[in-house]
């Protein structure tokens, strides 16, 4: 059975000659394998080496007074393992694509730690805790793009799966206006290629992820449409855009510590504890 390249590279990865204080005073020993190719075997599951590491003797002529020193070992590596992450791979895109008669357009979705919005959250799955504020940064990709386009967005919600429509969800934003209570817009959006809010993250019961979504409108400034929302909302008599300026872009999955203590982020965004934390149930 022939193994591969790589874990025989791994077998060359023994140093063939080393130096070792001697026991029995302060004089080094040089040591050298026995065998520079080693002896290799193979069967169905592992693959081995095993070599010997050989003193030298100190050199008198034709007598020695120095014991040679042998040193046996083998190597065993399996030729499978089996490895396997904390979270299972459901990260979703975090960006959409248009294609309209005016050309090519993508809307981006980046979460960030503050509302300087100078640091996004890059491991995935992203963790926080429930007391955690999340920064939300939507915008159309392109500096020229503000002559075509300003970025509309219409709703946006959360879900428990990677559906956007899930029947279990969470309203953030509808019909362009804030439905939950912790949103706040931070720019006043359909003004510009770029949406930015926040908003407390929250948790659906006896579930452990949330999935993010937006409906976003590429809005045309000198469209009848108007592309800033009047909260509170007011009936439209007109129609919105066809569909290809319309579309939703989602970001996933959000996961949840579960700290011991109360738990809260410091001044440099880390998790600090303070006291026991209540039972929850």
């Amino acid at each position: 059975m022939a193994y591969s390249q790589d874990m025989m590279m791994m077998f060359w990865l023994i140093v063939p000659i080393l130096f070792f204080p001697a026991i029995e005073s302060n004089n080094y020993h040089l040591m050298e394998l026995r065998k520079p190719s080693g002896e290799e075997a193979v069967n169905g599951s592992h693959v081995s080496y095993a070599n010997v590491i050989e003193s030298d003797r100190e050199d008198n002529g034709v007598i020695t007074r120095s014991n040679a020193i042998l040193i046996h070992f083998s190597c065993i590596y399996a030729y499978k393992h089996v490895v396997s992450l904390q979270y299972s791979l459901k990260a979703m895109d975090t960006f959409v694509q248009f294609s309209v008669k005016e050309g090519d357009f993508t809307v981006t979705m980046g979460l960030y730690e503050s509302a300087s919005f100078k640091k996004p959250y890059s491991q995935q799955p992203l963790s926080l805790l429930m007391s955690d504020t999340l920064y939300v940064l939507l915008q159309i990709e392109g500096q020229d793009q503000v002559k075509y386009f300003f970025l509309s967005v219409e709703d946006c919600w959360g879900t428990p799966t990677n559906d956007p429509d899930d029947s279990t969800k969470h309203h953030l934003i509808m019909k362009g206006c804030p439905r939950d209570k912790t949103l706040e817009f931070l720019n006043v959006i359909g003004t510009s290629t770029v949406a930015k809010f926040s908003f407390q993250m929250f948790q659906f019961k006896n579930l452990s992820e949330v999935f993010l979504h937006c409906q976003v409108r590429l809005c045309i400034p000198a469209n009848q449409e108007p592309c800033v929302k009047q909260c509170p909302i007011k009936q439209r008599n007109k129609r919105q855009l066809e569909d290809d300026y319309m579309k939703v872009v989602s970001y996933g999955p959000i996961v949840f510590a579960a700290p011991s203590h109360l738990e809260t982020r410091n001044a440099n965004g880390q998790p600090s504890f303070s006291g026991m934390a209540p039972s929850l149930v």
